[in-house]
């Protein structure tokens, strides 16, 4: 499979997204809000506000402008956002739909905390925010295949909590939940020896990769026969001469799931100027890919997708390892 191929594959799927989507996304009323909102709760003052200021004003003189715009009365509010293929606008929301997770990305009038459920028939999933934002993106994991969800946005200040919105999803159906999480193309240590794409299965169930194939733009080599993802594994997959050890990367754990596909990843290794690498299934259908949006990379830098349970049309997802280098083995 070649690059041309992938793409119109990948614009195959993206066709199908929004016939996936139950596109139904309400703005919820205020009577919603727990505890009540009110100027009295948005000020922090209580029924006093009014003698409260000016008791500050008489004790400290008037209070200095600083300059910054004062927050709009009442509970946070959703600011419409202008959705980017691959994402599908859901009223004032936008999301990417993948078969085990989704993507959901919001606007706000002010900065809050923010959390994102979703549930449907035998299951739910639910993620929150770690800062106060006006502006969250946020991956909901893990979700079932082909199942319809019901899914609330809740945003949180110190004054309240309000419920941002309502909308509903459906998942499609799909491969096994295999995904590629990191691909070093250029290592300090020694070249093509020292590359390595890293693998994980993140599902509920073991995955046999026997007559898979791991392939860069120019092609690639199927996979030893008998080689197995138990859920939850992460493998590192590599040429032979790989040292787990080798001078220059960080090491690989002591237990890493090690999988040697040959003289070298793809045909004749990963070029440094940057290059996609495809996990193909038996037949012919690209699982999940590594798109080389990051193009070259420093030597030692890998890339990596974060996080690992992102929906794989999601190519903003592919970021940059850290100071320390690449993270062999590690999710």
């Amino acid at each position: 499979m070649n690059w041309e191929q992938a793409k119109e594959r990948g614009v195959q799927v993206l066709a199908l997204a929004p016939l996936a989507l139950l596109v139904a996304a309400l703005t919820c009323p205020a009577t919603d809000l727990e505890p009540p909102w009110g100027d009295a709760a948005v000020d922090g003052l209580g029924g006093d506000a009014d003698a409260a200021r000016a008791g500050d004003e008489d004790a400290e003189g008037p209070v200095e402008d600083d300059g910054e715009e004062a927050p709009p009365p009442g509970p946070p509010a959703l600011v419409p956002s202008s959705c980017a293929s691959p994402e599908i606008a859901a009223g004032d929301l936008c999301v990417i739909l993948g078969t085990y997770s989704s993507v959901v990305r919001w606007q706000m009038d002010r900065a809050a905390f923010a959390a994102v459920g979703c549930t449907a028939p035998g299951g739910a999933a639910g993620v929150e925010t770690e800062q106060a934002l006006d502006a969250h993106r946020l991956v909901v994991s893990p979700l079932t295949p082909g199942l319809p969800y019901d899914c609330t946005i809740d945003a949180w200040m110190d004054a309240g909590r309000v419920r941002l919105a309502a909308f509903g999803l459906q998942t499609t159906r799909g491969d096994p939940w295999v995904a590629i999480t990191e691909v070093l193309e250029n290592p300090t240590g020694a070249e093509p020896t020292q590359e390595f794409v890293e693998i994980a299965n993140l599902g509920d169930d073991r995955v046999d990769l026997t007559g898979w194939a791991l392939e860069d733009e120019s092609g690639g080599p199927f996979l030893p026969d008998g080689t197995v993802l138990e859920p939850g594994e992460v493998a590192l997959f590599v040429p032979d001469d790989y040292d787990p050890d080798g001078p220059g990367d960080p090491a690989a754990p002591l237990d890493a799931h090690i999988v040697r596909v040959g003289h070298a990843i793809g045909t004749m290794g990963l070029r440094n100027s940057g290059e996609a690498v495809y996990l193909v299934a038996p037949d012919g259908e690209t699982v999940s890919s590594y798109p080389n949006t990051r193009g070259a990379l420093p030597d030692g830098v890998s890339a990596v997708r974060t996080p690992a349970t992102s929906p794989e049309i999601d190519e903003d997802a592919w970021g940059e390892s850290g100071a320390g280098g690449a993270t062999p083995g590690w999710l």
